[in-house]
């Protein structure tokens, strides 16, 4: 959502798969939406406090919503972008975040470089379980979320930044270790026989190495085909890293594809079991992440944002 002098953004990723998944995400999305929509606008001068306050209520509207529909669980992450209302910082915009699960937020500057708004959702010493969303809204507890990694975050933006959401489809993809350019650090170093051959070369990287070369990677793949003095647009942002989850996963989903239609076919209990196994363990040596990908991003103009 874009007014003259702010702007919204929300992303919803539903936890696991499946109908109630989908709608979980779907009406958190339309439930904090609606609660900012309403109540972010009703009143002039609003301070960063008051803005935080709105979200955080459109998050409870988000969870109420929910369970109203008996959905599933879902991450939601939301930014609000507006400009200052104080006479003394006239040009000083805001991005102010709110976030559960494990989708992010960044802010693109191509002097810079990426910035990540949610970084406080997780310590990034500490190898990630690309399986455990960290938090969620639904019901995780009974009627409760887990609001474990709930995160706020504020930072000042300039003009021509780029603002974007993604859920982890696309930045667990930036991932060295899910691209295979990398391997995990461990204590001790391990015998070449328990690698693949593909993999013995490779660096091994600790967690925060990953983080700050998937940061670095991202940069490199948004302004790989830019030249100096071209600028990058928010649909472009978009465009360039979904295509690249696209390229990277394209071996792995067509290994799956192909693999599904063919256990579809066989008609003995037994082999088809095996057969299924022997695809999962074929899809885990192939590069890359398969799960739901989404991108929303805004660039910051003055008086004017570009979706």
């Amino acid at each position: 959502m874009t007014r003259k002098d702010s702007s919204v953004l929300i992303l919803a990723d539903g936890v696991n798969w499946g109908p109630r998944s989908r709608l979980a995400a779907r009406c958190a999305v339309r439930a904090s939406m609606n609660h900012i929509n309403k109540f972010l606008y009703s009143k002039k001068n609003l301070t960063t406090h008051d803005i935080f306050k709105v979200m955080c209520r459109s998050f409870d509207s988000a969870q109420e919503f929910i369970l109203q529909r008996k959905a599933a669980m879902t991450t939601l992450c939301c930014c609000v972008i507006t400009k200052l209302k104080d006479p003394s910082q006239n040009s000083l915009w805001t991005a102010c975040t709110l976030s559960i699960g494990d989708s992010t937020a960044y802010v693109f500057n191509r002097h810079k470089g990426i910035f990540e708004l949610t970084l406080g959702a997780r310590n990034l010493d500490n190898d990630r379980d690309m399986r455990n969303v960290g938090g969620a809204l639904g019901g995780v507890y009974g009627n409760k979320p887990d609001v474990s990694n709930l995160t706020y975050s504020l930072m000042y933006i300039k003009e021509n930044d780029i603002v974007f959401l993604m859920s982890d489809g696309i930045s667990d993809n930036l991932d060295p270790i899910v691209s295979q350019t990398a391997r995990k650090q461990t204590e001790r170093k391990p015998e070449a026989d328990n690698l693949e051959k593909n993999m013995i070369n490779l660096p091994e990287m600790s967690p925060y190495e990953r983080y700050a070369c998937g940061l670095a990677h991202m940069k490199e793949i948004l302004l790989r085909n830019k030249t100096p003095n071209e600028s990058l647009s928010a649909q472009e942002t978009c465009a360039i890293l979904i295509d690249h989850v696209l390229k990277l996963t394209a071996e792995k989903r067509d290994l799956l594809e192909k693999g599904l239609l063919e256990a579809s076919q066989i008609e003995d209990t037994e082999k088809k079991s095996k057969f299924q196994a022997d695809l999962r363990q074929k899809s885990l040596k192939l590069r890359g992440k398969l799960d739901h990908a989404s991108i929303v991003a805004l660039e910051k103009r003055d008086f004017v944002s570009n979706y």
